[in-house]
């Protein structure tokens, strides 16, 4: 008795709503990988990148703007005074012309975090950073990830912003150290620190930048002492006259 086999139907193409279902979540499953190996991979090595470029930029933002104060107080050589007294010499600090000054610094210096904050480092007038951007102040090409030379330049840019946290802190510091015979070397130094948030696509994070900028360095010449023995207890053994 002949048997008879049961053929089966062909099968056609896959209908194109499947296709494009299936592509759908490829895409979302392929995605959602990129994002786990940027964030647990990569993203490590930009903010590292991207902290060092931060604080770079930063310091020249506060550099420039205290030399835009100094440029508007003029001449900071009268913050420091030596005064002759009935017993000498006396060093006299112009707190208030410090005060002043710190004031203005503080100033220029929130103004200008503001404008970097926004993108705005072309209006700066910035040697250092000409180059106008929108919205970010550096671009951290994905190459430079790698750690390879060859390839520092290649890939997309990653853009790096910072905000402001807070109000920049600034303090004057004063200084007196001894300098030859009888003399002293007075210093005044303007402590800066600035708090800032680091932010990159996917992760953001808090740094603090600090610096000391000297503003005024003055020699106070003393009275030529009779005799000098280099800071020893013991009376010379010549005395000048």
């Amino acid at each position: 008795m002949a048997k008879f086999r049961r053929r089966l139907p062909k099968r056609g193409p896959m209908p194109f709503r499947y296709v494009l279902l299936l592509s759908f979540i490829f895409f979302l499953l392929s995605t959602a990988a990129g994002l786990y190996i940027v964030n647990k991979e990569i993203q490590p090595v930009l903010m590292s990148i991207a902290e060092a470029e931060t604080q770079k930029i930063a310091s020249l933002i506060i550099n420039d703007a205290l030399k835009k104060q100094l440029e508007e107080e003029g001449d900071t050589s009268k913050l420091v005074n030596a005064n002759v007294d009935k017993e000498g010499k006396l060093i006299d600090l112009d707190s208030g012309g410090v005060r002043k000054m710190l004031a203005g610094f503080t100033d220029h210096i929130q103004r200008n975090l503001l404008l970097a904050e926004k993108g705005n480092l072309a209006v700066l007038d910035i040697p250092e950073l000409k180059e106008s951007k929108e919205n970010f102040i550096y671009q951290i090409p994905l190459g430079q990830t790698t750690g390879n030379v060859l390839l520092g330049s290649i890939g997309p840019k990653i853009p790096v912003r910072f905000e402001l946290i807070g109000h920049a802190l600034t303090d004057s510091k004063t200084t007196a150290e001894p300098y030859g015979i009888n003399n002293a070397l007075i210093k005044i130094n303007i402590d800066v620190k600035v708090n800032l948030r680091v932010i990159i696509p996917f992760s953001s994070k808090s740094t603090t930048v600090s610096t000391s900028i000297p503003v005024d360095i003055k020699t106070v010449i003393g009275d030529v002492p009779d005799y000098y023995n280099n800071g020893g207890g013991q009376a010379p053994a010549i005395e000048l006259k």
